[in-house]
């Protein structure tokens, strides 16, 4: 079968994402079922301006007609680009949508609008920023010294109280395997043990759970600490999370270092 027995009609009808046709101006001549879906058009869309459909803070912040007249002018535009903006529907309701024209000339310049709703997606992505920024508020308060590490046990993490507590900067431990904070006669010993863990069930292991840890500052003063260890896996990426107190000095002469 010949793609020349259809129409161009039928193939605008049948692309897969919601698109429509519009003159350099903005009005629609041509929609096709999805983009009637999309806008929540009982009837038609043709005639519509486009940037009607556009909410004023979007139109304050981006010319969507010139934005299109300039890739008019330009010999390689970048028209596999995807501009995005905040529409709205007949229906009232606010969407995200991702934009994408291309300049069809004929007797006269058109353009093919293709969309895709991106609100659901939009929603989760802010809903993951915000949990982010929330953690890491958390995280940068949080009293306790906060060490995280991948699963090779090299820091990813660590806050403001951790710096404080060992001497050293976050830009000097990223990146580096936990051992640079402790003796160097606990690191092996500590790497069996946390290799031990992660194949433990419990997923965390708290503060009185364990004896006494030893920590090294970048000083090379040895500190004694109590830790919280959770283990918990993001995309199949193990992560260790270690909440370390140092303890006082009249609370140490009693115990005796050792991992557990």
């Amino acid at each position: 079968m010949s793609i020349t027995m259809f129409s161009s009609e039928e193939l605008f009808t049948q692309l897969p994402d919601p698109a429509f046709l519009i003159e350099v101006g903005g009005n629609i001549v041509d929609a096709n079922p999805l983009a009637m879906e999309l806008f929540e058009v009982a009837d038609s869309l043709v005639g519509v301006n486009v940037l009607d459909l556009i909410t004023q803070p979007e139109r304050a912040r981006l010319n969507v007609l010139t934005w299109m007249e300039k890739w008019a002018s330009t010999k390689h535009a970048p028209e596999i680009d995807y501009v995005y903006l905040t529409c709205r529907t007949q229906q009232g309701n606010e969407k995200q949508i991702g934009v994408r024209v291309s300049r069809l000339i004929n007797d006269k310049t058109y353009y093919l609008v293709t969309l895709r709703d991106i609100t659901v997606a939009e929603a989760r992505l802010r809903a993951e920023r915000f949990a982010h920024r929330v953690a890491a508020r958390i995280l940068a308060i949080s009293a306790d010294a906060i060490v995280t590490t991948d699963g090779s046990l090299k820091v990813t993490q660590i806050n403001k109280s951790a710096e404080a507590l060992f001497g050293y900067s976050a830009a000097e431990v990223l990146g580096q395997p936990i051992g640079m904070l402790m003796p160097k006669r606990y690191g092996k010993q500590h790497i069996r043990h946390m290799k031990k863990f992660a194949q433990e069930d419990n997923p965390s292991r708290l503060m009185g759970e364990r004896s006494v840890v030893v920590g090294i500052t970048s000083s090379g003063e040895e500190i004694s600490l109590v830790a919280s260890i959770t283990r918990f896996s993001i995309d199949n990426y193990t992560i260790f999370s270690a909440h370390l107190r140092k303890i006082s000095s009249k609370r140490n002469s009693n115990a005796e270092p050792c991992q557990r």
